[in-house]
């Protein structure tokens, strides 16, 4: 049964009040999360979306997240940080200023197929996490859809969030290094204040 305490917040404290669609452009098609399903013998991916939308995609995690990649213009595996030399498969990866995922498991093995998940931290509302029905499991609370667990302990749920968050700093803080040579110093401002908002820094 999931406890009714409230673990901790992991994103955003307070809602975003400018218009989202300012920051996300199409709202419809911005991702909270991707989480791999297995579906009568088909290894496919619910997607969560910005707007209280979810559904089944009829396509491995993987391809879904080479889809949005090529659609945002970098490669599948995102951003790599300079922090990591030797990124690992389950490090955060960033593939557009409004889209850094955490990777955790999200099912139990089943073959060969995907068990990670991917979580969005850059999202517009709260999320927190609870402890799950077993040792080592979590609730992953996103908004108003229901609870989703993954297969790690609270502590390490919020580590992998919290690096997640980190990530998606080091990324902005590189733009913000390259835009400063714009001679704009309006167009800085702008952009550094909505990437502290979408932190919740």
């Amino acid at each position: 049964m999931m406890h009714n305490e409230t673990y901790q917040n992991v994103s955003n404290k307070e809602p975003i009040s400018c218009n989202l669609s300012s920051i996300y452009g199409d709202t419809a098609h911005h991702i909270c999360c991707l989480i791999p399903v297995y579906i009568d013998g088909g290894d496919y991916t619910h997607c969560y979306y910005v707007d209280g939308r979810h559904e089944i995609i009829h396509k491995s995690i993987k391809s879904v997240l080479r889809d949005v990649a090529r659609h945002e213009g970098v490669l599948a595996n995102g951003v790599q940080s300079p922090r990591s030399a030797k990124p690992m498969y389950t490090d955060p990866r960033t593939l557009a200023p409004n889209m850094t995922f955490a990777c955790l498991k999200a099912r139990k093995p089943i073959g060969r197929d995907v068990v990670y998940g991917l979580f969005n931290v850059i999202i517009p509302f709260t999320y927190h996490i609870e402890p799950g029905p077993m040792p080592h499991t979590t609730y992953i609370i996103i908004g108003d859809f229901d609870p989703i667990l993954v297969f790690h302990s609270p502590d390490h749920v919020q580590r992998k969030l919290r690096d997640a968050l980190l990530e998606h700093l080091d990324y902005t803080k590189r733009i913000l290094a390259k835009l400063s040579t714009c001679g704009n110093p309006y167009v800085v401002a702008e952009i550094y204040g909505a990437s502290r908002t979408l932190a919740g820094v």
